[in-house]
């Protein structure tokens, strides 16, 4: 089998900025196998993919800009205020006029896969057996646009008017760097920080970006290797038991590289120093390896009585050995309703990133309280986000109970619904920076370390990832399904028809990291949901017509509205005293989204060989996200800076399109 998909994404949604981020996928991917006898297959498998996006951010703005007495701008535009001013003092600024930042990020994928599968005869019962290696290598090349050097801007802000006989040989009265007076041949471009005045020139623009600009390329491997094997053993009043049995080892590794003058500057006193407003790179070094095995056992005791159990004994490199298991059941007491349920104990191991990530870092701002060393108000520092080796995986005991419907009155309809309870212990997740401000200084020592202050100012905050106390999920899902063949409405109708429909509701999930305890079912967006906000109500429904040899498919799915956070307080007058752990708000709702997708597919002989082609068009009309304000901790200003991605839609429209050929 040989298949082939290409893919094109322009965002369909525009606002100040003009740039318009993109996306193009290809893949290409191959199966050829070989019948050694009847028994035994051999196979093997290629694919390949390339992905190259280019994305913007919101324009950040500038806290913390030093501006000199004798600034050349101050004194040309502002000559009255320059007249009153004898010392340094610093500002504010949105940073408007200057193009958004963002990434051109490309990553390439390879795959090799090299197996045999095959059955043979035991205890008088047909087995199956399957084992396979695999070999998978990603390329990823991590590259900014549109952020400025640090030490650059420094200079460039830095701008005086030139006196009669300077050093640098210009024109008395001229705008230049400060800096040229002294190294004339600097190449310093002078730049304007308080306001636009037609905004900054190309050439400023040219040298506070210094060309090249900060990337870092990484190479991830996994290697695997399973072997398996599934078959019956014996017969019960209701039926054969089947097992499942085998065995996993995995490697997963990961290493990178940043060129020196895209990584920060470690110094001697124990500070770093960023040289670029994004990005400041380290390249990334760890690996880990897994070795497992399991079994699983169906036991059907009884005719519409079925017993299932699995265990699993997993040992990380990183962490130790886990054992899990789950244990289950079905009863189906007329052929219309089965009941189901499951008790299960799992685990999460952390990734390679999660694990091992060296560090990136930004200039981010927050809102430290009176307490702090610095009191009051909004400060500028460089977030730095890595790793953590010391992570442990995540344990959880879920159990669910539900029930199928397939009424034999209606052929073709059925309908479930189950509901599960999920319990999960040191759970990995990362707290924001003015998470741990806020935890800090209000009596959470643990994160106080975190953060770090020098010369008299908010250095870094530091932002990893940790073991939580706890996670609660509850809640339940609903399916429905119903088929038909439109004969069966009318003889001349051709085709068949089908239709499927999905809702989840998110009863509880409630994250307790030993600081504060949050509920974030419900919670749409802001910036203290983080990562583990799930709204209410999420919706699927899929509808289907197929006449041969056309499949044509239209999907709606959404989400009910939400709020920013359940522990806000809604108020407009009478509003009590704003918390960390009760913050107030004028507005606690944020509005949910349909989504609309559909695509048409169509099965054609190419050269003797069966293939397919399809049209997938997403988010069909081209639906905007929904605004969610700045927030009450002050984290960002833009209008969409804190939508949450995961749930709404921010690229808009999307067109693709894929072929397969069968050989």
């Amino acid at each position: 089998m040989i298949g082939g998909d290409y893919r094109t994404t322009m965002a369909g949604h525009q606002g100040t900025n003009s740039l318009l981020p993109h996306e193009k996928r290809i893949g290409l991917f191959n199966r050829t196998a070989f019948d050694v006898t009847s028994d035994i297959q051999i196979y093997g498998q290629v694919s390949w993919n390339r992905y190259q996006g280019q994305s913007f951010y919101q324009q950040t703005p500038s806290v913390g800009v030093t501006i000199q007495p004798d600034n050349a701008y101050l004194r040309t535009y502002y000559p009255a205020i320059a007249a009153q001013v004898k010392a340094p003092f610093t500002i504010g600024t949105s940073n408007d006029g200057y193009p958004a930042p963002g990434s051109n990020n490309t990553r390439k994928v390879l795959r090799l896969v090299g197996g045999a599968d095959g059955k043979f005869m035991l205890f008088g019962k047909n087995w199956k057996w399957d084992a396979y290696y695999q070999h998978g290598v990603t390329k990823s090349h991590q590259e900014l646009t549109n952020t400025w050097n640090t030490a650059r801007m420094a200079l460039a802000q830095d701008a005086v008017i030139a006196a009669a006989g300077n050093a640098a040989g210009v024109a008395p009265g001229t705008i230049i760097c400060r800096s040229t007076l002294a190294n004339p041949t600097n190449g310093c471009v002078p730049i304007d920080r308080l306001g636009l005045h037609g905004g900054p020139s190309a050439a400023a623009l040219a040298y506070i970006y210094g060309g090249q600009q900060p990337y870092r390329n990484e190479t991830i491997k996994e290697d695997v290797a399973s072997v398996s094997t599934t078959g019956e053993v014996f017969d019960l009043p209701g039926g054969p038991v089947a097992v499942a049995l085998g065995g996993e080892w995995r490697k997963e590794q990961i290493a990178g590289s940043v060129p020196t003058d895209f990584q920060p500057v470690h110094n001697a006193n124990g500070t770093t120093t960023n040289n670029w407003l994004y990005g400041n790179y380290l390249p990334n070094f760890g690996k880990y390896n897994v070795k497992e095995g399991f079994v699983e056992v169906d036991l059907p005791v009884l005719k519409g009585v079925d017993l299932n159990a699995a265990g699993r004994y997993t040992d990380y490199s990183t962490s130790g050995s886990v054992q899990t298991w789950k244990a289950g059941g079905t009863y189906t007491p007329i052929p219309d309703i089965k009941l189901r349920g499951t008790y299960s104990h799992d685990i999460r191991a952390p990734n390679l990133q999660e694990l091992f990530a060296a560090g990136t870092a930004r200039t981010n701002s927050v809102i430290l309280p009176g307490n702090s060393p610095l009191g009051a108000g909004s400060f500028q520092f460089v977030e730095s986000t890595i790793g953590n080796p010391n992570l442990k995986p995540e344990k959880a005991n879920t159990w669910t109970a539900g029930v199928v419907l397939s009424p034999r009155f209606a052929p073709g309809f059925s309908v479930s619904f189950d509901y599960y309870d999920i319990k999960i212990k040191d759970a990995i997740g990362t707290i924001t920076s003015q998470n741990t401000v806020d935890f800090c200084y209000s009596g959470a020592t643990a994160y106080c370390p975190n953060i770090v202050y020098s010369g008299g100012a908010l250095s870094q905050i530091v932002v990893q990832p940790f073991n939580f106390a706890s996670q609660r999920e509850k809640g339940f899902d609903t399916e429905a399904s119903y088929r038909t063949d439109l004969s069966a409405i009318s003889a001349n109708l051709p085709g068949s028809f089908n239709i499927h429909t999905e809702i989840t509701h998110y009863i509880q999930n409630v994250i307790d990291n030993g600081i504060v305890v949050r509920n974030y079912a419900g919670v749409n967006g802001g910036s203290l949901s983080g990562t583990y906000s799930a709204p209410s109500w999420v919706y699927r429904v899929s509808a289907f017509y197929n006449i041969n040899p056309w499949t044509f498919n239209l999907v709606a799915r959404g989400f009910g509205s939400g709020v920013y956070g359940n522990e806000y307080v809604e108020c407009t007058s009478g509003c009590p005293l704003s918390t960390v752990q009760n913050l107030t708000i004028n507005d606690n709702h944020i509005r949910g989204a349909t989504y609309f997708d559909a695509s048409v597919s169509v099965k054609i002989k190419a050269g003797g060989h069966d293939a397919d082609l399809s049209l997938v068009v997403s988010n069909l009309f081209n639906k905007d996200p929904v605004p969610v304000g700045n927030g009450p901790d002050g984290n960002n200003t833009a209008a969409y800076a804190q939508t949450n991605r995961t749930l709404y839609d921010v690229v808009g429209r999307v067109f693709r399109v894929a072929a397969s050929f069968k050989f």
